[in-house]
């Protein structure tokens, strides 16, 4: 009971982490980004800026100790690739925010926080931009596989009105436009399908569906 009361900070701030970890895994689902929503990620989620706490406690000021962690977990490696750039960031992200609670749980609290909110912005503003016809990113091959695709070759240019569009990433390769359209469900994709398979202008439609 004594022991409980003493590391009850540290508790606290475990919980804390956990936390920002399942917030930042609904987060993450709500702006599109559906890689997240695997269990595996969930649980990865969580454990992770965990883990990065509970190293900082352990080694706290022991060089030694220090020293011999940095060998052991040298031998770890993540043995599934990471799919994008942003995946990545997201668990540095993590990692440090468990850090940063076990050195001063300020920083730690306000990253936890900011991470979230930002990608909620950033989400939210990306959004208001696509309603006025502008967009700040292109489509990726990653994020390609998390959605409803349709994709366009093209000998000229097309111009698509009044189409619920979530997302249009138009190149030029060899003379011809190529256009990838992405779709939140399947019928948006196929009414959109319709109306443009008889365009002669197009040379090759490609579908892809969420599955």
């Amino acid at each position: 009971m004594i022991l409980f009361i003493e590391n009850l900070d540290v508790i606290i701030y475990v919980g804390l982490l956990g936390l920002f970890g399942v917030i930042l895994k609904f987060v993450l689902y709500f702006t599109g980004q559906y890689w997240a929503s695997t269990i595996q990620h969930t649980y990865t989620f969580v454990l992770l800026p965990i883990i990065g706490f509970i190293i900082v406690k352990v080694i706290g000021e022991n060089i030694a100790l220090s020293l011999g962690m940095v060998g052991a977990l040298s031998i770890v490696r993540f043995r599934n690739p990471v799919r994008s750039s942003f995946e990545l960031v997201i668990f540095f992200g993590l990692i440090t925010t468990g850090i940063s609670m076990a050195s001063n749980p300020i920083w730690g609290i306000s990253l936890g926080v900011l991470i979230n909110l930002l990608i909620v912005v950033l989400f939210l503003f990306e959004k208001s931009l696509k309603k006025i016809g502008l967009s700040f990113s292109n489509i990726s091959f990653q994020e390609s596989s998390q959605k409803n695709i349709l994709e366009i070759i093209s000998n000229k240019k097309i111009e698509v009105s009044n189409v619920n569009i979530l997302e249009k990433s138009e190149n030029i390769i060899n003379k011809n436009y190529i256009y990838i359209y992405s779709f939140d469900n399947k019928q948006e994709l196929d009414e959109f399908y319709k109306s443009v398979e008889k365009n002669d202008n197009i040379e090759k439609i490609n579908v892809k569906y969420l599955l």
